[in-house]
């Protein structure tokens, strides 16, 4: 009677582990169709992305929701950042940690013909550099500090830059972002980075941008952590 039910254990678990198998490999070809039916849907207007800073607003406007909508069906937090002139496309979770691995897969499955460099994240730039929002206003790395304090693997930041008292605190917020992504890359802004502060006027306790990519880069170093 033992031998029976130890038996029927053994298919029950045979039968289980099978279905298992089946449902990821279902998983896995479904995905693959919807990298695949990214990059076709790309394909399909490149000439248009390769040339986004011609086109009028309301074009680039049709371009990026055209992408974005094929994205979400992938992951809801993707996107892409498109340097048109370079043929460069940079696949971005907007700093979305949980997104990562979509950002990863959706960039390595990118076809080998395509004539695009593809890269995962948004990349650290070549200091100095200035961003501009709104089309109201602008601020230069040079003119951004930051003070560090690390806490276990984590670097715990305050940012101060130029001009920041004519924004609302959601406009900051995005400043400071967008410009942690260009200094250390988005990447290692959501790996390394904890806590992040805002101060009105600095101490000689803060630092450069180029001065804080290099304690963020020794961080690195020091801690030792993959992801």
């Amino acid at each position: 009677m033992k031998k029976i039910i130890f038996m029927l254990l053994i298919t029950i678990l045979t039968v289980l582990s099978c279905g298992s198998k089946t449902d990821n490999t279902d998983k896995k070809n479904e995905m693959n169709k919807k990298y695949s039916d990214f990059w076709v849907y790309f394909k399909s207007v490149e000439g248009k992305a390769e040339n986004i800073s011609k086109l009028n607003p309301e074009e680039q406007k049709a371009l990026l929701s055209g992408l974005k909508e094929k994205l979400v069906k992938i992951d809801y937090n993707l996107d892409v950042e498109l340097s048109g002139e370079k043929k460069e496309l940079f696949v971005t979770s907007g700093g979305i940690k949980s997104s990562f691995s979509s950002v990863k897969n959706l960039a390595e499955s990118a076809p080998k013909d395509l004539g695009w460099k593809v890269t995962a994240f948004k990349q650290r730039k070549e200091l100095p550099f200035t961003l501009s929002f709104d089309k109201t206003f602008s601020v230069n790395s040079e003119n951004i500090m930051f003070k560090t304090a690390e806490d276990g693997e984590y670097l715990n930041i305050t940012v101060f830059f130029e001009g920041q008292d004519v924004l609302q605190d959601e406009q900051k917020k995005q400043v400071m972002f967008e410009f942690l992504d260009g200094i250390i890359g988005e990447y290692d802004t959501e790996t390394y980075i904890g806590t992040i502060d805002i101060d009105s006027g600095p101490d000689s306790t803060f630092v450069s941008a180029e001065k804080f990519r290099e304690t963020v880069d020794n961080f690195k170093k020091k801690v030792k952590r993959t992801e």
